[in-house]
């Protein structure tokens, strides 16, 4: 069960898309419009296993920005609905843009 856990409070299993789309909700309400539209909505989740949650950044630039900004945030988010210690980590992804442009075809 690599991508998913089951939660100790509800014993329902949250998978990484699942998970992230609850963070996304909630930094929705939390960060101005242009800063979630220009850094958290291009974000997308890779996985999650051993307590690490994979995200994919467009470029370093977004990576660095969101590492420095808002990965104690994401990280508090995760651990909440996963009842556990979890380690985010952000790297750069060239499928993402790839799948982006695939998607507006």
């Amino acid at each position: 069960m690599e991508d998913s856990v089951r939660t100790q409070s509800t014993g329902l299993v949250v998978d990484h898309q699942e998970a992230w789309q609850m963070v996304l909700s909630q930094l929705h309400s939390e960060l101005s419009r242009s800063q979630f539209e220009t850094w958290v909505e291009p974000l997308r989740p890779l996985g999650y296993h051993d307590r690490v949650f994979r995200l994919g950044a467009v470029n370093p630039y977004t990576r660095d920005w969101v590492e420095s900004r808002l990965k104690s945030r994401i990280s508090r988010l995760l651990e909440g609905l996963y009842h556990e210690p979890v380690t985010l980590q952000i790297t750069v992804s060239n499928q993402i843009g790839r799948a982006s442009c695939r998607e507006r075809v």
